[in-house]
């Protein structure tokens, strides 16, 4: 990995100690991180907007979730997540 671009969340704070350069998002630019925005999509597609979040349930998000890691991506080369991830 060349790069990250993070956000500028407190869970970054110990961002000297890796590897790669690190890039940070201007405040309420969300563009700046479109993968992010991507997966945002992709998620508000999946999840009826009509359902109260109080409603939402972890099992819908882990099907949610095992939904959208089992889809192809072409910024993966048309693997999977799970794919990328899986041990050779």
């Amino acid at each position: 990995m060349k790069s990250l671009t993070l956000d500028n969340g407190s869970e970054f704070v110990g961002h000297q100690a890796y590897p790669s350069k690190v890039f940070f998002c201007h405040p309420g630019s969300p563009w700046e991180k479109g993968s992010i925005e991507h997966l945002n999509g992709m998620l508000r597609r999946e999840l009826d907007y009509r359902v109260p979040i109080e409603e939402v349930t972890q099992e819908m998000l882990d099907q949610i979730s095992l939904k959208i890691n089992n889809r192809p991506r072409k910024i993966l080369g048309f693997l999977t997540p799970f794919e990328c991830l899986a041990p050779e």
